[in-house]
Protein backbone atom coordinates (compact mmCIF):
# COMPACT_ATOMS: atom_id res chain seq x y z
CA UNK A 1 0.00 0.00 0.00
CA UNK A 2 1.47 3.50 -0.67
CA UNK A 3 1.34 6.20 1.52
CA UNK A 4 -0.67 8.49 -0.92
CA UNK A 5 -3.59 6.23 -0.63
CA UNK A 6 -3.28 6.06 4.00
CA UNK A 7 -4.79 9.08 5.20
CA UNK A 8 -3.76 10.68 8.33
CA UNK A 9 -5.27 9.65 11.61
CA UNK A 10 -5.45 13.24 14.56
CA UNK A 11 -2.30 12.84 16.87
CA UNK A 12 -4.95 13.94 19.71
CA UNK A 13 -7.63 11.69 19.69
CA UNK A 14 -7.06 9.02 16.96
CA UNK A 15 -9.57 9.72 14.66
CA UNK A 16 -9.59 8.84 10.92
CA UNK A 17 -12.09 11.26 10.14
CA UNK A 18 -9.48 14.08 8.84
CA UNK A 19 -9.18 16.96 6.44
CA UNK A 20 -6.97 18.32 4.58
CA UNK A 21 -7.16 22.43 4.24
CA UNK A 22 -5.27 23.30 1.54
CA UNK A 23 -5.52 27.01 1.68
CA UNK A 24 -1.82 27.92 0.87
CA UNK A 25 -2.75 25.46 -2.19
CA UNK A 26 -5.87 27.55 -3.27
CA UNK A 27 -4.45 30.68 -2.60
CA UNK A 28 -0.93 30.40 -4.61
CA UNK A 29 -3.54 28.63 -7.73
CA UNK A 30 -5.87 31.82 -7.48
CA UNK A 31 -2.91 33.96 -7.83
CA UNK A 32 -0.54 31.93 -10.08
CA UNK A 33 -3.95 31.92 -12.30
CA UNK A 34 -4.03 36.07 -12.00
CA UNK A 35 -0.01 36.20 -12.53
CA UNK A 36 -0.64 33.65 -15.46
CA UNK A 37 -3.97 35.84 -17.06
CA UNK A 38 -1.77 38.99 -16.99
CA UNK A 39 1.02 36.66 -18.75
CA UNK A 40 -1.19 35.06 -21.15
CA UNK A 41 -2.51 38.81 -22.29
CA UNK A 42 1.14 39.81 -23.05
CA UNK A 43 1.50 35.84 -25.06
CA UNK A 44 -1.84 36.74 -26.86
CA UNK A 45 -1.00 39.76 -28.20
CA UNK A 46 2.52 38.08 -29.37
CA UNK A 47 0.24 35.25 -30.50
CA UNK A 48 -1.99 37.39 -32.58
CA UNK A 49 1.47 39.02 -34.04
CA UNK A 50 2.24 35.77 -35.09
CA UNK A 51 -1.00 34.48 -36.14
CA UNK A 52 -1.52 37.89 -38.32
CA UNK A 53 1.41 37.17 -39.98
CA UNK A 54 1.27 33.40 -40.51
CA UNK A 55 -2.18 34.33 -42.00
CA UNK A 56 -0.99 36.60 -44.62
CA UNK A 57 -0.50 34.06 -47.14
CA UNK A 58 -4.32 33.31 -47.27
CA UNK A 59 -5.45 37.00 -47.16
CA UNK A 60 -7.49 39.18 -45.20
CA UNK A 61 -9.45 36.31 -43.34
CA UNK A 62 -7.06 34.33 -42.90
CA UNK A 63 -5.23 36.69 -40.67
CA UNK A 64 -8.30 38.07 -39.06
CA UNK A 65 -8.70 33.81 -38.10
CA UNK A 66 -4.98 33.43 -37.45
CA UNK A 67 -4.68 36.57 -35.11
CA UNK A 68 -7.72 35.96 -33.26
CA UNK A 69 -6.56 32.01 -32.47
CA UNK A 70 -3.13 33.02 -31.61
CA UNK A 71 -4.10 35.51 -29.31
CA UNK A 72 -6.86 32.70 -27.35
CA UNK A 73 -3.95 30.15 -27.22
CA UNK A 74 -1.91 32.36 -25.95
CA UNK A 75 -4.09 33.72 -22.97
CA UNK A 76 -5.19 30.25 -21.98
CA UNK A 77 -1.38 28.60 -22.14
CA UNK A 78 -0.25 31.77 -19.80
CA UNK A 79 -3.53 30.97 -17.60
CA UNK A 80 -3.13 27.07 -17.20
CA UNK A 81 0.58 27.17 -16.74
CA UNK A 82 0.25 30.17 -14.12
CA UNK A 83 -2.29 28.19 -12.41
CA UNK A 84 -0.31 25.14 -12.39
CA UNK A 85 2.67 26.71 -11.04
CA UNK A 86 0.77 28.59 -8.25
CA UNK A 87 -0.94 25.54 -7.27
CA UNK A 88 2.42 23.50 -7.35
CA UNK A 89 3.62 25.80 -5.03
CA UNK A 90 0.60 26.07 -2.56
CA UNK A 91 1.27 22.29 -2.24
CA UNK A 92 4.51 22.40 -1.19
CA UNK A 93 3.87 25.09 1.47
CA UNK A 94 0.67 23.48 2.39
CA UNK A 95 2.99 20.52 3.21
CA UNK A 96 5.93 21.93 4.98
CA UNK A 97 4.99 24.86 6.72
CA UNK A 98 1.09 25.11 7.57
CA UNK A 99 -0.85 22.86 9.95
CA UNK A 100 -2.78 21.77 6.79
CA UNK A 101 -4.78 18.99 8.22
CA UNK A 102 -7.82 19.57 10.73
CA UNK A 103 -9.89 16.27 12.80
CA UNK A 104 -13.38 16.33 12.04
CA UNK A 105 -13.81 15.14 15.43
CA UNK A 106 -12.01 17.00 17.89
CA UNK A 107 -11.35 20.24 15.91
CA UNK A 108 -7.51 19.72 16.28
CA UNK A 109 -5.46 21.67 13.63
CA UNK A 110 -2.06 20.13 12.67
CA UNK A 111 1.20 19.12 10.51
CA UNK A 112 1.25 16.50 8.47
CA UNK A 113 4.67 15.37 10.78
CA UNK A 114 2.01 15.22 14.05
CA UNK A 115 -0.02 12.42 12.14
CA UNK A 116 0.90 9.06 13.11
CA UNK A 117 1.08 7.86 9.54
CA UNK A 118 3.31 9.00 6.42
CA UNK A 119 0.31 10.58 4.50
CA UNK A 120 1.28 12.24 1.84
CA UNK A 121 -1.50 14.00 -0.20
CA UNK A 122 -1.53 13.13 -3.98
CA UNK A 123 -3.47 15.96 -5.55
Amino acid sequence: MTFSSIHPTCPLCQSPRVMSRNWARKAAGAIGCAAGATGGFVGALRGAQIGIASGLMTGPAGSTIGGIAGAVLGGLAGTAIGCEVGTSVGKTIDARMLDNFKCLECKHVFARQESTCGYVDSD
